[in-house]
């Protein structure tokens, strides 16, 4: 009998207003080389083997599923923006119904199809709970740092706000792409509490929580660290304009 394919959904978190961007444009749909920003990480995660497409959408929402339409399977309204924990929450039901979910955030479009194939085949070797995507940065940037033993082991995840002074000179960094095992997801999440500054619960911590609860995080290392910077300013999306001119030369 043949083996039965896993059922992974790519869960998309675009509901920010990309107050940064200088426009009123939701953020999905600011514009990287005359297209919306969000259509580039669709694209890609169609290339790759999920089952379904989920957009978690906020600020703007009724304008992004009008220009996006049907070119993923499902929209999830998180009608306030309170952080990454709280997104996927608002989607727990449509989770619940795949054995994996891919968690990756709408302003990272340069993210490869192989990159995020590499994801999906380290969780199916190892049958890990939970898999990370990580880069070697060489300038820097405001994101989680990686934060390994002597025998690089991952002990820790964190935020740059909440981190030390040591730990503010890793140069891996960790940019909010994510795949969970379903079942211990739905174990875990709950014990995510709010940031005592934020107010907002992160994923970030939530890795944390599978560290400490003895649960097997896995890392894949992106090739190039620019598939992970996420566009938040106009110079950024410049940036990445010319990043993907340069490519296609």
């Amino acid at each position: 009998m043949a083996e039965k394919s896993a059922r992974i959904l790519a869960l998309i978190l675009a509901a920010g207003k990309g107050s940064r961007m200088g426009n009123s444009l939701p953020k999905p749909l600011v514009l990287l080389n005359h297209q919306p920003l969000i259509s580039y990480l669709i694209h890609t995660v169609r290339a790759i083997s999920v089952t379904d497409i989920a957009l978690v959408v906020g600020y703007g929402a009724d304008l992004v599923v009008g220009e996006i339409g049907d070119a993923v399977n499902y929209y999830i309204r998180q009608p306030e923006q309170l952080g990454t924990g709280h997104a996927v929450t608002c989607a727990l039901k449509l989770i619940e119904q795949y054995d994996s979910v891919l968690i990756l955030m709408g302003d990272n479009p340069l993210l490869s199809p192989k990159t995020i194939q590499n994801m999906l085949e380290i969780q199916k070797v190892t049958n890990s709970p939970a898999v990370i995507l990580t880069g070697q940065f060489d300038r820097h940037f405001p994101y989680a740092r990686v934060v390994r033993d002597d025998h690089h082991r991952l002990i820790k995840c964190v935020e740059e706000r909440d981190a030390t002074v040591d730990e503010k000179t890793i140069t891996e960094y960790m940019t909010s792409q994510f795949l969970f095992a379903v079942p211990v997801l739905l174990e875990m999440l709950p014990q995510l509490r709010p940031h005592p500054q934020t107010g907002e619960t992160y994923l970030t911590d939530l890795i944390n929580y599978y560290l400490l609860a003895g649960y097997d995080v896995e890392t894949v290392i992106a090739e190039n660290y620019q598939e992970l910077v996420g566009l938040n300013t106009p110079e950024e999306v410049a940036w990445a304009e010319n990043y993907l001119n340069s490519r296609t030369k």
